[in-house]
């Protein structure tokens, strides 16, 4: 004979994992279902297309004038770390000017990038270099291999320019961010990460034509410059034979309503004959 206690318990426990079961059939069929509705609200029209995603960051992140920072270049490479005071001086979409900051003195660097011609003095070994504007150009004097108008617009937290001129592009919700990857030719060309509440541009890839990065750049702790937000710090890392990482940090930064061409033009000093580049 069953004890009729037992024969209870042994009900109880049969409900509580049918219910158990029941409960965990219900998160499964709705899991996926509640994170549609969030991302799709996150996004919002401006996420509609990688195209419009691209229109609305262009169009958020206009300026028209110069910005002038000082800060810190940090750069780490396998033969140690370095670190130097910056001025640096930059306006859409080419345009750039960067001076070496020392604790007493007169800057020991100078460079001037525009359109079209990339000048650099050392004022104490009274060298001065001129040439074309180009990345393996920028790179025999700057830990970096980035053309001008790459670079800056990086700086004012856009895409560059090779990304966002590309014939193709796909988009997609990639964790709580919105991947847009760019394609050429038929190949993909990189990718860019745009966190969508801010539209703000957090992250860059560009590839060679192999596929292998090429240089991947983050951009974070945006802050104000006039109007505009700004990524005060921006981080490059190049994972070639070489690998180097390049840290920008602004510590004071604005923009000013304008500059003269002279800015972003250095004269020969009296005295010295420039040395070709190209």
């Amino acid at each position: 004979m069953r004890c009729p206690g037992a024969a209870a318990g042994k009900d109880l426990r049969s409900k509580m994992r049918r219910r158990a079961l029941l409960v965990l059939i219900l998160l499964t069929i709705a899991l996926p279902e509640g994170c549609a509705p969030r991302k799709a609200l996150l996004l919002g029209e401006d996420f509609s297309s990688p195209e419009r995603a691209l229109a609305t960051l262009e169009q958020r992140r206009t300026a028209t004038g110069t910005l002038q920072s000082l800060g810190t270049l940090a750069v780490i490479t396998a033969g140690g770390r370095y670190r130097v005071k910056t001025a640096l001086f930059a306006k859409r979409p080419s345009s750039l000017r960067i001076e070496g900051v020392p604790l007493f003195g007169l800057p020991d660097l100078y460079l001037t990038a525009n359109g079209d011609r990339l000048k650099v003095f050392f004022p104490k070994e009274g060298r001065f270099y001129v040439g074309k504007p180009t990345g393996e150009n920028i790179s025999k004097f700057l830990p970096w291999g980035l053309a001008v108008d790459e670079f800056v617009a990086l700086v004012f937290g856009m895409p560059p320019p090779c990304i966002a001129g590309a014939a193709r592009f796909e988009g997609r919700v990639e964790d709580d961010l919105y991947r847009i990857d760019a394609f050429a030719g038929g190949l993909q060309i990189g990718s860019l990460w745009i966190d969508p509440p801010d539209h703000r541009l957090v992250r860059a890839q560009r590839l060679t034509e192999k596929g292998a990065v090429l240089y991947e750049a983050t951009l974070s702790a945006y802050g104000p410059a006039g109007d505009l937000a700004i990524p005060k710090e921006l981080s490059l890392y190049f994972p070639g034979v070489e690998e180097i990482e390049v840290s920008l940090r602004h510590e004071e930064v604005e923009i000013a309503p304008g500059a003269t061409a002279d800015l972003f033009d250095l004269e020969t000093p009296a005295g010295i004959t420039p040395l070709q580049l190209d």
